[in-house]
């Protein structure tokens, strides 16, 4: 029997940035580090605040804070670094997100997934996919194609 048009379910790792709740598709996310040091990168952007060793392979990390205008991240205890998996000129690769604090992964009903809104909220709707309702919260969905994009990453 197929489900009705509506009653699909998405999973969405969600996390912190300056209070304010994300998610990220969880197919592209690979693991949640929450033991790093960040080695600084020299003339690059404040949003790309340098890499990781990840076993033995480079990770460039994006403060994903910093990326929407909120101020770098604080990294403490409860910080992390989100490792997703995204296509960057066609090719596969993973891209470290630094985030405040992971949450949880919820399920959310595609009929639950508003459109992103033209305006009214702290980051550029384009880095959007849509916005889950879970209870009485939101969730601003992060669409990694256009967040992690070269044109996005790139620097001079």
């Amino acid at each position: 029997m197929e489900q009705e048009s509506g009653a699909q379910s998405n999973q969405f790792l969600t996390f912190l940035l300056a209070g304010e709740a994300f998610g990220l598709d969880i197919g592209r996310v690979r693991e949640v580090l929450d033991d790093f040091v960040i080695t600084r990168i020299p003339r690059t952007p404040a949003y790309l605040p340098g890499a990781v060793n990840l076993r033995g392979n480079v990770l460039t990390i994006v403060d994903l804070r910093s990326k929407f205008g909120l101020g770098e991240t604080a990294v403490n205890e409860i910080s992390c670094i989100i490792v997703v998996e995204c296509d960057l000129d066609g090719e596969k690769t993973v891209i470290g997100a630094l985030a405040d604090s992971v949450d949880e992964v919820y399920d959310i009903r595609a009929s639950d997934i508003l459109p992103p809104p033209d305006m009214g909220t702290s980051i550029d709707s384009r880095y959007l996919s849509g916005v889950g309702k879970i209870a009485d919260k939101f969730i601003m969905l992060l669409n990694t194609s256009r967040l992690f994009s070269m044109d996005e990453l790139a620097f001079s």
